[in-house]
């Protein structure tokens, strides 16, 4: 983990904090969910931040299996 934050350390310092789901998940080590919850509580973005409770919870409430993209659409 400590390699990961340095070298997103590194990338933020060099080229600024990306603002966007996309610029975020192009970080070392920042997955789905931290890039979601960055980008909507730092940024204001308005995009679900789905962790694997929250996922759980909607494939029991839709009655299947849903993949993760199918998660965030829910929640959406």
């Amino acid at each position: 983990r400590a390699f990961l934050l340095r070298e997103a350390a590194a990338s933020i310092d060099a080229d600024g904090w990306p603002t966007d789901v996309d610029g975020l998940l192009r970080l070392p080590g920042v997955g789905p969910y931290t890039a979601s919850a960055v980008a909507c509580f730092a940024f204001g973005a308005a995009v679900p931040a789905v962790d694997t409770n929250l996922h759980r919870v909607l494939s029991r409430w839709v009655g299947s299996q849903l993949t993760p993209a199918a998660a965030r659409e829910v929640a959406g």
